[in-house]
């Protein structure tokens, strides 16, 4: 009976002391715009929305909002240009020692006036884990050739909550074997 509130007690040690080594995912929200110019699908002549295949993102993007682990983000990131339905597979953008890696892509709007893209990505940073994110660009005419861009964190469970899930079975397990018992 003392074995097994030993080996208990240094589960719960080990999975404690495994926490505070864990780097955390990166939380919040961001938000910025800038000019774009859409071009044909070779990313040469200049084109209409609805026919564009390529954005070249034609400066620095002022940041717009930012939240959580974010907030401290700076005002300017480099942003790559991209194709329009492909992800890059490389760093779409990066700012304020974060960067971002659209890895999924999808075309939601695509009009001569709109252009709307969503999609899924890993923000990193020095210090945090690689942290999934959802990614939302929206570009339109109606005030020249200016875009909104955003990326949202998923939802997705930390590790520290997954291991206090796992502490917590452990220990009904180990309250039902002493109830048997």
């Amino acid at each position: 009976m003392n074995m097994k509130k030993t080996a208990l007690v240094s589960g719960t040690l080990l999975a404690t002391l495994s926490l505070t080594t864990q780097a955390a995912p990166i939380t919040g929200d961001v938000g910025f715009g800038g000019s774009y110019t859409p071009l044909d699908s070779e990313g040469g002549a200049e084109t209409s929305l609805g026919d564009a295949g390529y954005i070249d993102i034609t400066e620095d993007e002022a940041i717009v909002s930012t939240r959580g682990d974010l907030i401290s983000f700076g005002t300017v990131v480099d942003h790559s240009d991209f194709s329009v339905g492909e992800a890059p597979g490389d760093v779409l953008w990066s700012g304020g020692g974060y960067q971002f890696t659209l890895t999924d892509m999808v075309i939601r709007e695509q009009t001569d006036d709109v252009l709307g893209l969503t999609g899924e990505g890993i923000m990193s940073a020095e210090g945090y884990d690689d942290t999934p994110y959802l990614w939302s660009f929206s570009a339109d005419t109606t005030d020249g050739a200016e875009f909104a861009f955003s990326e949202t964190n998923a939802a997705v469970p930390e590790p520290g909550t997954l291991s206090l899930l796992g502490l917590g079975l452990l220990g009904l397990g180990a309250a039902r074997r002493r109830a048997r018992s």
